[in-house]
This record gives C-alpha cells, structure tokens and sequence, in this order.
C-alpha cells in the first residue's frame, strides 16, 4: 500500500469523533450544512457517508453537482469556529450572497468548496444518496482527495466530463413491484 494511501487510511479512522461540515457547489451557487454524523462506509472503493437533516437546501445542488467535500469543524474554539458553526448549522437558504464569505475555501479535484483551515477533508463524488423515510437522509461518496493537516492527497482523478455516470436515481433503473404487477422495464 502506497503511503498516500496510508494516509488516507488514516484520515478515515478520524471521522467518528468530529463535527464536519458537507460542503457542494453548482453553477456558481456553493452551500454548506452541518452534518449529524459522518463515518466510513468501505475501505476499497473508499468511500465515506455523511448524515444530513431532510430538507437543507443542499439536497438539490448535491443532485445536480454529483459531489460533495466533507470539512472539519477546527477542534480549537474561535470566533471564526463559532461564525462557522452559526452559519452552517442554518437549514434556511441564505438571503443573500455566498455563505462561505468570511471564510478561506478552494477545491482538489470534484470542485466541491473545501474550507482551507480544515484540518481533515474528504473530496468526494456521490456514489449514493440514501433516502431513509425518517427526518435524516445519508449521502455516501467515493474519495477522490483528502487533505489532513494541510497535505493534500490525490488519491483517484474524477470522470472525464462526459463520462457515462450512473444514474441512481432514475425511477426506471429500480422499481418496487406491487403485488400483482409486472415490474417496469426500463428501456
């Protein structure tokens, strides 16, 4: 196993006992919540799960983007940690302007706003989104980069723009069947 790798590894046994912040951006519109909980979902693919209050405004810009970055909240109490609590923690759309003004953010590779003082990120593209009928819903991604404690990892390029991505959504790719009825064919 490459040491970046290793790193990686590393950086996935640091999600249990942190708060973080599920970060998307989509034509030029970015947006930010505090997640409930956030852990590991496999070690190859690597891919993490984020646990997210129903009916944030993130929910449609994470569909139509297809990515998402995963912050962590500093460990260290601040002005700028509780400016940042504050406003992430906000279900309601922003009035006006950018919710991450105020604070230092770039991307790795999905595009997806990674907060720069963060000392653990997960860049990630949405590998499912899991609606569980209750009052959370869980967003589960592939890691494509990870920063921790300021080092960025690549560890896998996204998809060519273009690229034939899998639709999980698509009402005909998954049908419940209904007793007594065919299930839909999707063609």
């Amino acid at each position: 196993m490459s040491d970046s790798m290793q790193d990686a590894q590393r950086a996935l046994e640091r999600l249990s006992d942190r708060q973080f912040v599920l970060t998307t951006a989509h034509e030029g519109r970015r947006c930010g919540v505090l997640v409930s909980g956030a852990a590991r979902a496999a070690t190859e693919p690597m891919l993490v799960a984020a646990f997210v209050r129903r009916g944030h405004w993130i929910e449609p810009l994470i569909r139509d983007s297809r990515v998402f970055a995963l912050c962590q909240v500093p460990t260290q109490t601040s002005a700028a940690t509780s400016l940042l609590l504050r406003r992430f923690a906000e279900a309601s759309r922003p009035r006006d302007g950018d919710p991450f003004d105020g604070f230092d953010a770039g991307t790795l590779t999905t595009g997806a706003p990674i907060l720069i003082h963060s000392p653990l990120a997960f860049d990630c593209d949405v590998h499912r989104h899991i609606d569980l009928d209750a009052d959370h819903e869980v967003y589960c991604g592939v890691v494509r980069a990870v920063v921790i404690d300021g080092r960025r990892i690549i560890l896998e390029p996204p998809p060519p723009p273009g690229a034939d991505r899998r639709v999980l959504s698509d009402r005909r790719t998954f049908q419940r069947r209904k007793p007594g009825k065919q299930a839909h064919e999707g063609k």
